[in-house]
């Protein structure tokens, strides 16, 4: 319904024919309701709307166009199911377009959208070690970023972790409320502070007074 509605105000904002095309990454977002058609009308009666849309099945694609297509189709061809047997082979091609062909700020953001698409259909240690066979996405500053992140969250969820084990085996599990609580904190440093802070707090409640 949405892009129906969509299609057409577009449509009235440019004057223009507008096609609409829903581009699906893996298999399990194939749904019943995306058929390419959207109908509204009685019962009994013939619709009084009928809004057709394109398909596009990534995994099904020609992994050939999407490589010899624009820049901007390069990360989706690891998505197609021709890819995944031979995906080194597909990294080096991908490499060596955004060699010759992208400025280093295209190729940065290129190679940070082939890897966050890559999660679509591998494990991220497995297509982490492929990509050290590229250019060196290890330095583009997207990917850092990327990287320097969850290194962040790893960081914390590990801290979170340790503070309800060991303060458990001090006071007792915590109460949904706590939990949530706890699982709201951040800050790196204040976690740390929490769990030096253990041997000497009586209660969660005094943990989680800490600021």
């Amino acid at each position: 319904k949405d892009l129906q509605v969509r299609n057409t105000l577009l449509g009235k904002r440019h004057g223009l024919p507008v096609v609409s095309v829903v581009v699906l990454l893996k298999r399990d977002a194939l749904l019943k309701v995306i058929s390419g058609q959207y109908t509204e009308g009685f019962a009994g009666e013939a619709p009084y709307l009928d809004f057709r849309y394109r398909v596009v099945k990534v995994w099904e694609e020609p992994l050939e166009r999407l490589l010899a297509g624009g820049l901007a189709t390069l990360p989706l061809a690891i998505l197609t199911d021709e890819a995944e047997p031979i995906l080194p082979d597909v990294l080096r091609r991908i490499d060596q377009r955004l060699r010759h062909e992208a400025t280093p700020s295209e190729s940065d953001i290129l190679w940070v959208a082939t890897f966050v698409l890559s999660g679509a259909r591998y494990s991220g240690q497995y297509f982490r070690e492929l990509m050290k066979m590229t250019q060196g996405m290890k330095d583009l500053p997207t990917y850092q970023s990327i990287l320097e992140e969850g290194r962040v969250e790893g960081r914390v969820e590990g801290e979170q972790n340790s503070l309800i084990i060991l303060a458990t085996d001090a006071f007792g599990a915590p109460d949904p409320a706590t939990l949530t609580a706890l699982k709201t904190i951040t800050d790196s440093a204040r976690l740390e502070r929490m769990l030096h802070s253990i041997r000497h707090a009586k209660s969660w409640q005094d943990l989680l007074a800490l600021k």
